[in-house]
């Protein structure tokens, strides 16, 4: 019996040992699977915190232009040691500064209880082993990181990562977690307004994007949008509308009389208006909006314009009125919004597709000298295909070109200059934008490239056309609005919708 009870206290002692060791290992199988779960809620709750400032950010930055920030920037030597190690130089080329949460309303985070501890005398000081429990932004990729991190697996993570990846975390592949701040806001969804950090003001139509490259989203720089096929357009701010055109003396709109693009309010304007239709007392001048009678009162030019609109409104008889109305509905929008937006890029056009694009074939009628629909009339009937429900567009008139000048002659370019501007080279390619140098306030093509037609009407047979290889637009020339020429294109303006 004592045997037995031996043999059996002998294997109770062994199985207890085997058990402990067992339960050890269990344990610590638990306290691992516990301890992991703990972090990948902690990487959740930075995921949450990261995608909840993102939301918040964009909208500010929508309305204001300007990033919610707590200044001076950051030393980045300071985030030598964490976050700087996953920085993507090629891509987070900015400042980092401290988020302002303040500055936004309803905002519920995890962590960034150190932004409390903040004042500006130790904003730059981040880093020190005090402030780590806290949020900062890189001002050109808009990429968030959280200074202190989250450990899981011996890796420290400061930024965002995929949902669908959070299974994943730990597999030695870090590069998967980059996150790269697309270039362009959400799409409006109604038409606003835009306040730049330097309280200029822009209106941006709906379905249409805001750079948010330095350089691009400024209103004095040449405030850069896009729409939703990605062409893109620079807002031209226009202080004093009335200088767009002139006035009869009863107060009636009338259009313009040009000498030259420095044109004051101040000088005659030779319009009377009979029947409602504002005509000139001379047609030998520079002039809009008017017809010129050698070709405008030639139906088969006539029929061009109507064929590529689809309508058959337009008669030889009633193409000044036509003309006034798109006249007048663009006077009517710059008053209001104190704007408006022209091409980026010179027009090109596929089919009745129209584009303001980089890397595109301007248009013109180089290769189809029998195509109609390339001339001034089909120029200016095509560009009309551009609209949508919030912006109207079209070719460009002379006074917003004008309007241009004065624009880049206020930001110290000198247009006036018949000379090449220092630092610039023209575009002497076939295709748009194809020169960095050919560039003024982010308006390509406006040394180079293709002449462009305006609406502006000379003589009784010619079309006003801007552009100089090789020199600056403010001067003005004009050609035949029905014989090809391989040098011309044109332009598109575009108008917000009210």
């Amino acid at each position: 019996m004592n045997k037995v009870i031996k043999n059996e206290k002998g294997i109770n002692l062994t199985s207890l040992s085997i058990a402990i060791v067992i339960l050890i290992a269990i344990t610590g199988i638990i306290f691992y699977n516990v301890l992991n779960n703990i972090n990948i809620q902690k990487l959740q709750n930075m995921q949450s915190d990261i995608e909840n400032l993102k939301g918040k950010i964009s909208n500010y930055y929508l309305q204001y232009g300007t990033l919610p920030t707590i200044k001076p920037e950051i030393d980045e030597s300071i985030l030598e040691n964490n976050v700087k190690t996953v920085v993507n130089e090629n891509i987070d080329k900015g400042k980092f500064y401290i988020i302002d949460l303040a500055a936004m309303e309803n905002i519920t985070l995890n962590y960034g209880e150190d932004y409390d501890k903040i004042s500006e005398d130790n904003a730059s000081n981040l880093g020190n082993g005090n402030l780590k429990d806290i949020y900062i932004i890189n001002s050109v990729s808009h990429n968030i990181f959280y200074v202190q991190g989250i450990k899981y697996e011996d890796k420290i993570y400061y930024k965002e990562y995929q949902d669908e990846e959070i299974n994943n975390i730990g597999v030695g592949d870090e590069s998967k977690f980059d996150t790269i701040e697309e270039n362009w806001s959400p799409k409006y969804e109604t038409t606003k307004k835009y306040k730049d950090k330097n309280e200029d003001i822009a209106v941006i139509p709906a379905g249409f994007r805001v750079s948010r490259k330095t350089g691009e989203d400024t209103i004095k720089n040449g405030l850069v949008v896009r729409d939703e096929n990605e062409n893109e357009f620079v807002w031209i701010p226009v202080n004093n509308p009335n200088d767009m055109f002139g006035k009869l003396s009863d107060g009636t709109l009338a259009g313009k009389i040009y000498s030259n693009w420095t044109k004051t309010d101040s000088e005659p304007l030779n319009w009377r208006e009979t029947n409602g239709v504002m005509e000139l007392l001379s047609s030998t001048d520079n002039r809009e909006p008017d017809i010129i009678t050698t070709y405008d009162n030639n139906i088969n030019n006539i029929n061009i314009i109507n064929n590529i609109l689809s309508i058959d409104t337009i008669t030889v008889n009633n193409f000044k009125n036509y003309l006034q109305e798109d006249f007048k509905n663009m006077i009517t929008s710059v008053q209001v919004n104190k704007g408006f937006y022209v091409g980026r890029y010179e027009t090109s056009i596929n089919g009745n597709t129209i584009k303001s694009k980089k890397g595109e074939i301007p248009a013109n009628s180089s290769d189809k000298y029998n195509d109609k629909s390339l001339l001034w009339h089909g120029l200016y009937a095509k560009q009309k295909l551009y609209n949508t429900d919030s912006v109207q567009g079209g070719m460009i008139w002379g006074c917003q070109y004008d309007q241009i000048m004065k624009w880049m002659q206020k930001n110290n370019i000198d247009v006036s200059s018949t000379e090449p501007l220092e630092g610039t080279i023209a575009n002497t390619g076939n295709t748009t934008g194809s020169i960095e140098e050919d560039k003024l306030n982010n308006i390509y093509d406006l040394i180079g490239g293709k002449n462009e037609f305006t609406m502006e009407a000379k003589l009784n047979h010619k079309r006003v056309y801007r552009g100089n290889v090789e020199k600056v637009t403010s001067g003005r020339d004009e050609e035949h609005a029905a014989i090809p020429k391989n040098y011309i294109g044109s332009r598109l303006s575009v108008y917000i919708k009210n």
